[in-house]
């Protein structure tokens, strides 16, 4: 799976070193906020 997004908060094992291998090998992205999400998510990021 790709283009996974989490949030508002990561769940608390995920270390930064953690974070990393998930942002590189599978594009995980923080949520910020509705409507910013939304736009990203219409416009396929």
């Amino acid at each position: 799976m790709k283009n996974i997004h989490l949030g508002p908060t990561l769940p608390a094992f995920v270390s930064p070193n953690v974070l990393k291998v998930l942002v590189e090998k599978f594009n995980v992205q923080p949520t910020a906020g509705v409507e910013e999400d939304v736009k990203k998510m219409m416009a396929g990021a």
